[in-house]
């Protein structure tokens, strides 16, 4: 993923994002910016890119400005509470 992928918007707010981050915080970003479309989970993503969740969750947080996380209870334990 280069910068040319994306659109004029996406650029700019990447870029003015990057001055307060490291090469290599840009450098995952780009390697993790496919499963930012909301149809990826936490651990699928530790899970296809082999990496912690301690450093997805740094690298989440660096790019806190221009990213938005949900959370959602997962349905199995949903379901597991519910019988308690």
């Amino acid at each position: 993923m280069r910068l040319a992928n994306l659109t004029p918007s996406e650029q700019n707010s990447i870029l003015r994002n990057v001055s307060s981050n490291s090469k290599d915080d840009l450098k995952n970003f780009f390697r993790f910016h496919p499963y930012f479309d909301g149809k990826h989970h936490l651990e699928e993503i530790m899970y296809c890119e082999n990496i912690r969740r301690s450093h997805l969750l740094s690298l989440l947080e660096k790019f806190r400005n221009i990213l938005i996380t949900c959370q959602f209870e997962d349905a199995a334990v949903a379901a597991l509470n519910k019988r308690m």
